[in-house]
């Protein structure tokens, strides 16, 4: 199901997710600053438990930035997450990896990406609306409040 799926005006390169070499480069990542508060990188439950993880690399030297997951849910449907280096956040690489993403989902048979996130986390709001999620609804979840956002392939 892993795939590789450069595009070549991108500045990522998204690849499958390699265990123990790429894990060991992300465990030495410095923390986020100001600490994310641990209710935006929750998890969503899903019907099946099938995951598919891949590395976010840049395209001009191959550094490892960051790691997408996908929980398949139903028979073409898959929750995303995404994680970016603290380093490399709101300068569109996230956008980048999500669009790169959005036309490999397709060749993986997914017709639909969906995701939550914590409605305050409007960095990670405005990335997902540009990369062409939208909004079709909000859940309760531990006293936080999510927004549901979709984006068909």
């Amino acid at each position: 199901m892993a795939e590789s799926t450069p595009v070549s005006e991108s500045r990522v390169v998204v690849r499958p997710w390699h265990r123990r070499r790429d894990r060991a480069v992300i465990n030495r990542w410095p923390p986020y600053t100001p600490a994310l508060p641990a209710h935006w990188v929750a998890t969503s439950a899903t019907e099946r438990h099938e995951r598919v993880s891949y590395a976010v690399e840049l395209r001009s030297d191959r550094a490892l930035v960051g790691r997408i997951g996908l929980q398949m849910y139903a028979l073409t449907g898959a929750y995303l997450g995404i994680a970016l280096h603290p380093a490399h956040l709101g300068n569109g690489l996230g956008r980048e990896a999500l669009h790169l993403i959005s036309q490999l989902g397709p060749r993986i048979g997914l017709s639909v990406l969906r995701l939550d996130v914590a409605d305050e986390n409007t960095r990670a709001i405005r990335c997902y609306q540009r990369a062409g999620f939208v909004e079709v609804g909000a859940i309760w979840r531990n006293g936080y409040r999510y927004l549901d956002m979709v984006r068909a392939l």
